[in-house]
């Protein structure tokens, strides 16, 4: 008995009804660290997972639990695609117009690692346009960003202020990786988050590969 009205009908707000992930298609760009963990993520609420990293082999991949596919055909496929790779020369603009018009309408555009990877003037072009579902912004083309820039008006994305490591545990493991990698250096080791091996090489720190 009783009334009942269908979700339409009700007064719950739709940008309050979201989708679940239990069963979607994952993309991840870069298997880092980082990208291995989001990996798990995932797993645990059995999504299939997609991967693109030019420098990760397919059975390393496997071990990981995620099938590796092309740039493009993984972003044909994902409903989720969500970037962690560095930037570089090669990353930059990864993702531009091309990208996003591989994507499904109904996918979402994930950014926790440098803005300059993803185009932002055609990301605001494939959101206003209703190319991709919506997008969720850690960093952004431009720091800080601008109070006008259209993309922080925009009803379907989300922003966050690439803040997420500000916790006592996290700066306590920042402080102990300092210091151990400092301890390296003065037993004469290579440090294991070394960045710039190259200039090191070339200046006679640490022999070539």
């Amino acid at each position: 008995g009783g009334d009942w009205t269908s979700l339409e009908e009700s007064s719950l707000p739709s940008d309050l009804v979201g989708n679940d992930l239990y069963g979607k298609t994952l993309g991840i760009i870069g298997l880092g660290n980082i990208g291995r963990r989001v990996a798990r993520i995932g797993n645990g609420f059995n999504m299939r997972l997609l991967a693109y990293d030019p420098y990760v082999t397919d059975e390393t991949a496997k071990k990981i639990g995620v099938k590796l596919l092309s740039l493009h055909k993984m972003l044909e496929e994902a409903d989720y695609v969500t970037i962690h790779t560095i930037l570089s020369k090669e990353t930059r603009g990864l993702i531009s117009a091309r990208e996003l018009a591989l994507m499904k309408p109904t996918a979402y555009l994930i950014n926790t690692s440098r803005g300059p990877i993803v185009n932002q003037s055609a990301l605001i072009n494939a959101l206003a346009n209703g190319r991709i579902s919506g997008v969720a912004l850690d960093v952004f083309e431009e720091e800080p960003i601008g109070k006008e820039n259209p993309i922080l008006r925009m009803g379907n994305v989300i922003t966050t202020p690439h803040y997420a490591g500000n916790s006592r545990e996290a700066l306590e493991a920042t402080s102990m990786r300092v210091s151990q990698e400092t301890v390296r250096m003065i037993k004469g080791k290579t440090p294991l988050s070394l960045v710039n091996r190259q200039q090191l090489e070339e200046l006679g720190f640490l022999p070539k590969k």
